[in-house]
């Protein structure tokens, strides 16, 4: 899916988007200059977790993809489908956002 959707949509599919690999190269040169440490991806599919890997491996730097941001409630269970295990398997730590999903969960 695309950037805050929820499902994938062939029809919706964004042009001009730039490429994984491309964005790691950007990236492993931020490393090695010594202006970053590690990677975090942030609302990816299992997909774009698997091209992640795969462009790091390439690159030399997937022990530096470290954590992915993806929503996370008791309301948006998600993640815990293939998405999790891809992220144990790769050792990729989750950082949830909205887990009080936007306050609904919170009571007020």
């Amino acid at each position: 899916p695309a950037f805050g959707m929820t499902t994938f949509h062939h029809d919706q599919k964004r042009e001009g988007d730039v490429p994984i690999y491309e964005t790691a190269e950007a990236l492993k040169t931020l490393i090695d200059e010594g202006k970053i440490r590690y990677i975090g991806l942030s609302n990816e599919s299992t997909l774009g977790v698997c091209e992640w890997v795969k462009a790091c491996e390439e690159l030399g730097i997937a022990d530096k993809l470290a954590t992915i941001q993806n929503s996370y409630s008791l309301l948006d269970r998600r993640f815990d489908s293939e998405l999790a295990e891809a992220c144990d398997y790769y050792n990729i730590g989750l950082l949830p956002w909205s887990v009080l999903a936007g306050g609904l969960l919170s009571g007020k």
